[in-house]
């Protein structure tokens, strides 16, 4: 008996111990693209309206250029972490001043067990590329 309620114990720890969170997306672990000729508000509220199709946003933190969300109870892919990084960047040189804005996007699984899942994270690069016209 007390063989088996170690056993339990374990499998407990593995399986929900080793579960992700969206604070655990760093940036750096994601794919990049830049945006220009857009302002930082337009791109802004078009992660969040892309991001929302299939998540539910946990936090946006429009000052600090981050989106956090995760997979909706009704999406194909419900363990989905998603984490979104907005960062504007200015270029002044004598010729004048350029923004560019930097996006990556970054997913991960919320547990090491889970094997179906799809690339959210290139799906929302691909529909905010169509939706700002890139």
């Amino acid at each position: 008996m007390l063989r088996l309620k170690w056993t339990a114990l374990l499998l407990s720890v593995l399986i929900f111990g080793g579960c992700a969170t969206v604070e655990s997306i760093r940036p750096g672990q994601g794919t990049v693209f830049e945006v220009t000729g857009q302002s930082y508000n337009d791109v802004w509220e078009n992660a969040v309206r892309v991001v929302s199709w299939n998540f539910e946003i946990i936090e946006s933190d429009k000052v600090r250029g981050i989106i956090q969300a995760e997979g909706k109870d009704n999406a194909s892919d419900s363990g989905q972490l998603i984490r979104v990084f907005i960062v504007p960047v200015r270029l002044v040189t004598t010729e004048g001043e350029t923004e560019t804005i930097i996006v990556e996007v970054a997913g991960r699984k919320k547990s090491p067990f889970q094997v179906s899942g799809q690339d959210w994270a290139a799906m929302i690069i691909a529909a905010m590329k169509l939706e700002l016209g890139l």
